[in-house]
């Protein structure tokens, strides 16, 4: 009889037992399911390796903002996965008109006015910052946009590169967000 119980127990302790290894999964398949609903997830493709947002409550993830501001329309989509090194995407846009629904948005030429543009960012090494440019481009395409609700969704990829001409690509990146105004 006791056996018999310790045998059910070890049964019930390993099938109670949930994996978090992902590693059987795909790299598309460990990024989150494209939504509308303002899940607030995102996550895309490094050079074929998966970035989502990773980190603790003190550290800042995940974060969207679109708003006007006098004549500009502004949006920020920061994914930082907290490891080490730290690794983030960032897609910034500066425009005088809003977003638009299914319309693609290039991205090229950062830090200038009217523009948009992606960032890949690492916190350590020389590597530092990769952009895109004239010669590296890439497209952001809002899929949904609830102002009244405040939700964003849509999709992104480029490629980018850094100081020492590195170059990285962006892909299969994806956003369900409520933003911040």
């Amino acid at each position: 009889m006791k056996k018999t119980i310790f045998l059910l127990f070890c049964m019930f302790f390993i099938i109670s037992c949930k994996s978090d290894d992902d590693s059987n999964l795909s790299p598309i398949e460990q990024l989150p399911s494209e939504s509308t609903i303002g899940a607030n997830t995102a996550g895309c493709l490094v050079n074929g390796k998966v970035l989502i947002p990773k980190g603790n409550a003190n550290e800042s993830t995940l974060r969207c903002q679109y708003a006007k501001r006098g004549d500009e329309y502004t949006f920020i989509l920061f994914i930082n996965e907290n490891t080490n090194p730290s690794k983030s995407v960032r897609l910034l846009y500066s425009q005088n008109y809003p977003l638009t629904e299914n319309k693609a948005i290039p991205l090229t030429i950062p830090n200038v006015k009217q523009s948009s543009w992606g960032d890949y960012l690492i916190s350590a090494g020389s590597l530092g910052r990769f952009s895109t440019n004239e010669n590296y481009k890439g497209q952001l395409l809002i899929l949904a946009l609830d102002e009244k609700r405040r939700i964003i969704s849509g999709t992104f990829s480029f490629k980018a590169v850094n100081d020492q001409g590195e170059i990285v690509e962006v892909s299969d990146g994806r956003f369900d967000m409520r933003y911040i105004p």
